[in-house]
């Protein structure tokens, strides 16, 4: 979702894009664009935090919100690395959430749709310190987010207890 933030050749183009002086646009990396977005909340600033920005990353704030307005088992939390190490368990759990009668054929195949857009400015993997930084800032939202799927049950197809966000390829790295 945060490359949502930058959209090449629209006039809401944020601070994710910088304008170079022959009038093109260039996107920012990764970490330059975690900088400029995060950078007050990864460095421990005091009043940083999720107020004053919309972003979607604030996982513990969003869900306490939803659970307000829904009740706990209408809302099946689903996992990304689940989605990228066992796809298929990923769409049956979502398939039994919906309580839908699909071909399991279509389960097994899964998505086999990637995005081939190539881009010099594609992420595969963030830089492992932007992942640390990034991390270490959402640290209390992140707790919070657990803190609220384990005080109430959700709906039985959901893992329990949920999975801990990974740091993608920095095992060891320091």
């Amino acid at each position: 979702h945060m490359a949502g933030n930058c959209v090449i050749g629209n006039s809401k183009v944020s601070n994710f894009c910088k304008r170079v002086e022959n009038g093109s646009w260039v996107v920012s990396s990764f970490t330059e664009y975690v900088n400029v977005k995060y950078g007050d909340l990864i460095e421990g600033k005091p009043g940083a935090g999720w107020q004053g920005t919309r972003s979607p990353s604030f996982y513990g704030h969003w869900f306490e919100e939803w659970f307000r307005h829904f009740d706990r088992k209408q809302v099946l939390v689903v996992s990304y690395d689940e989605l990228k190490k066992n796809e298929q368990n990923f769409l049956q759990r979502i398939v039994s959430f919906l309580g839908l009668d699909v071909n399991q054929r279509l389960i097994q195949d899964g998505t086999k749709q990637l995005i081939t857009r190539s881009s010099q400015s594609k992420v595969i993997l963030p830089p492992c310190d932007t992942q640390k930084r990034l991390n270490h800032g959402f640290t209390y939202s992140n707790e919070r987010f657990f803190r609220l799927l384990e005080e109430e049950e959700g709906p039985n197809m959901e893992q329990r207890p949920f999975p801990s966000f990974e740091l993608s390829n920095c095992e060891g790295k320091d």
